[in-house]
């Protein structure tokens, strides 16, 4: 029974530091110190991504922002970074950043899975409506 409560109490801290890991100013940092690595683009769609969950738009734009940078344009997990960059930008209800995101995700991914919600949602927005 100790050896359960004191696994139990060891899983329940490592999650609070990992949170506040993501939380932190030095995780951006260490994810631009290490941005040569092939994992990093996956890793910043994840932490954008899980941002996006907690409905903070403005944390997820760090991680998709530098998901977007020129360096990793041929990361494969580029054409979902740009969509929910511009996803973010709408729930922020920035519009005219949006337009521009899913414009510039539709030029260089026609085909991707997301291009048609990308499409509905762009038409809708350059036809001055922000709602569905």
């Amino acid at each position: 029974m100790r050896r359960f409560f004191l696994a139990m109490l060891l899983a329940v801290f490592a999650c609070y530091q990992t949170y506040d890991w993501f939380k932190s100013s030095r995780y951006p940092q260490f994810l631009e110190r290490h941005k040569k690595k092939a994992w990093v683009p996956r890793l910043l769609l994840k932490s954008g991504l899980y941002w996006t969950f907690f409905d903070d738009p403005s944390k997820a734009l760090l991680f998709f922002d530098r998901c977007a940078k020129e360096d990793l344009k041929k990361a494969p997990e580029r054409p979902l970074c740009l969509y929910y960059k511009a996803w973010c930008h709408d729930e922020k209800k920035q519009f005219n950043d949006a337009i521009q995101w899913y414009s510039l995700y539709l030029e260089e991914f026609p085909k991707h899975a997301k291009a048609d919600l990308a499409q509905r949602r762009l038409d809708v927005l350059s036809n001055g409506w922000s709602g569905i």
